[in-house]
């Protein structure tokens, strides 16, 4: 059996295409745990051992050795236990961005190829490494000790998926929320229903007095990320603050009566 980089050397000079067309069921097969995104980019299909230590230098490789497993360690424990307290934004299926990661001091003057390399050798496939619009996340596969993982998610894509996304908040809350918008306060996402069942929110509590309707599609347009859980729920982390922002409201209404909303519609 070849070695992973073993593989990637010999056929470094071809193109992606090629490579995939001749190894990828190969690849795909023997390192599950690498997105086709990662097996078709070209910062992983053309690495060689220029990344690595001198053959013949023993302590070299050693050395080189040491510092993959510690800096697997801390990539361990920062995507399942750390990265809240050690201030790294980390998405509710798991997933932190690379940028950010390699920004944190432990990962400083690491590059994305090494972290490549630490995916990609990992013998119990505890990492996933995937490219979405453009931007690398990682996350480990389970193992998590921060509350409010969901792994099990589906990434909304169209607002045809979610045709309704509400969420039901206290009319004191409101207040607030009409001029800063819905926060997920400390928690990891921002909790919606996807429907109504006659007066009552279905997955909702039943002591909300306020139920905002958000514009999915226009959410979605404005790079605000949802997910659905096993369980139907609807989840977003909001924006870079945490936010839900007013403007994509499409309706607030009182949860148990017709009364007019105070702040609502908007001036």
């Amino acid at each position: 059996v070849y070695s992973a980089q073993g593989i990637l050397i010999q056929f470094a000079r071809l193109s992606t295409i090629a490579i995939m067309r001749n190894l990828g069921a190969l690849v795909q097969k023997r390192w599950p745990h690498l997105s086709a995104a990662v097996l078709l980019n070209p910062e992983f299909t053309t690495r060689t051992y220029t990344t690595c230590p001198q053959s013949g230098s023993k302590q070299s490789l050693a050395q080189s050795l040491r510092a993959s497993t510690a800096l697997s360690r801390e990539l361990s424990y920062l995507l399942r236990h750390g990265a809240e307290r050690e201030g790294l934004p980390i998405r509710v299926d798991g997933y932190v961005s690379v940028d950010s990661l390699l920004k944190h001091r432990a990962f400083r003057g690491t590059t994305l190829q090494e972290l490549m390399h630490i995916v990609e050798t990992d013998g119990k496939a505890r990492y996933s490494l995937v490219l979405e619009d453009g931007l690398w996340w990682v996350r480990a596969n389970q193992g998590h000790s921060m509350p409010g993982m969901v792994l099990d998610l589906k990434r909304i894509t169209s607002a045809a998926e979610v045709p309704m996304a509400v969420h039901g908040t206290t009319l004191a809350a409101w207040r607030q929320i009409s001029s800063e918008g819905i926060s997920r306060m400390t928690r990891q996402h921002i909790h919606l229903a996807q429907g109504l069942t006659g007066t009552v929110i279905s997955g909702m509590r039943s002591s909300s007095e306020i139920l905002i309707f958000i514009d999915v599609e226009r959410a979605l347009d404005a790079g605000i990320a949802f997910f659905v859980s096993s369980n139907g729920v609807v989840l977003s982390p909001g924006n870079e603050a945490g936010y839900i922002a007013p403007r994509l409201f499409s309706d607030v209404r009182r949860a148990k009566s017709n009364g007019a909303v105070p702040r609502w519609p908007r001036p």
